[in-house]
């Protein structure tokens, strides 16, 4: 069972138990013991085009419109067509409840105005007994994109990206919403499908502290056309410090105790400095030049709306993560071991280059290979490999590759026709020094041929920027990351392990039980305290949020 069906499941559990905790007496939102007669009207309007007609005055999408349509009609024929939201005339105290629940969209990066309620909750607002059905079925539409919303995010990442297969699923919320509305528990069942991974949540805080300093006035730009030095003086210091402070970088409180002064870069500015560059993955080295200075000038509006998305992508997860996973942070290349919410073990990745995307995908460890043969792709082999084996005979030899048959036999390459069938040959690299997976390979097997590896490049984990590889993903320390995944087969030693990966022999090994791996692509993140914002490598933020805000006004 995926997070959000056990969302849900457990919201109508836990809204069951309440509705028995209530008893039958006296509460608004029991039905009689003889259900009352539908509603007419109401009845007439869900059932025809009235239902079609309100849901297309939110400009939802095909998909969105039938879906909502669908899960609309089924609720008030559960709920045998009664009005859910107006009583004698006025709005009701579930149509307060509505209104509460809506107005803290914003508090989940969801804008506001998707949402409309059709009528005033404050104040004696009347609701005429004609426009009553009409205005039910908006608010139900309402509250039923804002459920979808807020448990499976607002857009399908896999219609926006071929290579993008974290899909979240649209659970039938009819269940939930009826046991919430017998229950008087709305604000409940919404709590209940707002996910809760420590890092949502975290980004929450992040987006009401952004928004606090949007309110402000934002950050002041910084026009330095110098660049700084530890000891330099400059006017524009007290600029530069006022926007280290605005996010939290720089403390006045510090730099007056160590007596700075307002126009001269010293210690207190260069670390805030510092800290501020390694936030935004940027060399820490305290000096202000114009790579940091385009990073300070992008305005706060931006930096929400990077919050926001972060957010949205965290509503494509599961709520309920395992409790142990590796995670791949695709912009930050960086991996971490989660147990228990919290990383156990992390270090530095090459992931794919822009014009080689690694994919964004979750799928499962199942196994190692030590001394691995390299089998290089057709795409590799055809673009790269053999042009360069054609102007250089002994390229093969001296890379210590060979060419096999369809059945695994060694061919001579000058023997080798590949004017034929293209899945009959293929070029491997042998087990080695050389080899371009190094010592060990991680499968979780996946449509992209994806897995993380070993590598024959270790100086490459120095570069700040690490968007180098084909779509695999080397890590930095993989004989460390073999140790973490066969920790529960002690027959598998850090000095057998090494001894593996030395051999040139190849070897598979299973595990014990399969090991989720996520590969995601954040690039908001907060960490220590502090927002990390992180470039934008493969363009996905520039897309989706195109398509986030495009209809939010």
């Amino acid at each position: 069972m995926n997070g959000l069906c056990t969302r849900v499941h457990t919201l109508l559990l836990v809204l069951v138990a309440t509705t028995a905790c209530h008893g039958t007496g006296g509460s608004y939102f029991q039905r009689s013991a003889s259900q009352p007669e539908p509603n007419a009207a109401l009845q007439a309007l869900v059932e025809g085009d009235g239902l079609r007609a309100a849901a297309a005055a939110l400009q939802l999408t095909p998909a969105e419109r039938t879906q909502l349509v669908d899960q609309t009609r089924r609720f008030y024929k559960v709920e045998h067509h009664q009005l859910i939201w107006s009583d004698g005339g006025r709005p009701s105290k579930r149509a307060v409840q509505l209104a509460t629940i809506v107005g803290t969209a914003e508090d989940n990066g969801l804008p506001a105005g998707l949402y409309p309620l059709p009528f005033e909750t404050t104040g004696q607002t009347a609701i005429s007994a004609d426009r009553a059905p009409e205005l039910d079925i908006r608010a139900t539409l309402s509250f039923f994109r804002y459920f979808l919303h807020l448990s499976a995010g607002r857009l399908d990442p896999h219609v926006l990206e071929a290579q993008w297969t974290l899909k979240p699923e649209k659970p039938d919320l009819v269940g939930a919403l009826t046991s919430a509305v017998d229950a008087n528990n709305l604000t409940q069942a919404v709590n209940a499908l707002t996910p809760h991974a420590p890092q949502y949540v975290e980004l929450q805080k992040a987006l009401k502290k952004y928004r606090a300093i949007a309110t402000k006035g934002g950050w002041p730009a910084i026009q330095l056309n110098a660049r700084l030095k530890p000891g330099s003086r400059s006017p524009d210091i007290a600029a530069l410090r006022a926007r280290l402070a605005a996010e939290g970088d720089f403390s006045e409180a510090r730099g007056n105790e160590q007596g700075e002064q307002a126009g001269v870069y010293d210690e207190a500015v260069v670390d805030a400095l510092k800290r501020f560059e390694e936030r935004h993955r940027l060399k820490p080295d305290g000096l202000l030049d114009r790579e940091a200075i385009a990073a300070m000038n992008v305005p706060v509006d931006e930096r929400i709306k990077q919050i926001a998305l972060a957010m949205e992508r965290w509503r494509w997860l599961p709520d309920q993560l395992p409790d142990r996973y590796l995670l791949v942070n695709v912009p930050d290349y960086r991996l971490d071991a989660i147990e228990g919410g919290k990383s156990v073990l992390t270090m530095r990745v090459v992931v794919g280059a822009p014009d080689k995307m690694t994919p964004i995908f979750a799928d499962k460890m199942e196994y190692l290979i030590f001394s691995p043969y390299w089998n290089i792709p057709p795409d590799i082999a055809q673009n790269e490999t053999l042009p360069r084996a054609s102007r250089d005979p002994d390229y093969l030899t001296r890379n210590n590759m060979e060419v096999v048959d369809a059945s695994g036999r060694v061919v001579d390459p000058s023997d080798a026709d590949w004017s034929g069938d293209k899945g009959s040959l293929r070029i491997r690299q042998r087990p080695g020094d050389g080899n371009a997976l190094g010592g060990v390979k991680f499968v979780f097997p996946n449509n992209f041929n994806v897995y993380l590896h070993d590598t024959n490049a270790a100086t490459l984990f120095d570069r700040l920027e690490r968007g180098l590889s084909h779509g695999c993903v080397r890590v930095e320390e993989p004989a460390r990351l073999a140790e973490y995944v066969l920790r529960d087969q002690p027959e598998w030693t850090a000095a057998r392990i090494q001894e593996a990966m030395q051999a040139g022999q190849e070897q598979r090994v299973n595990l014990k039980a399969p090991i989720p791996v996520y590969i995601l692509y954040m690039t908001a993140w907060v960490h220590e305290g502090g927002v990390r914002f992180l470039k934008d490598i493969y363009g996905h933020d520039a897309e989706q949020e195109a398509k986030l805000w495009a209809d939010s006004n």
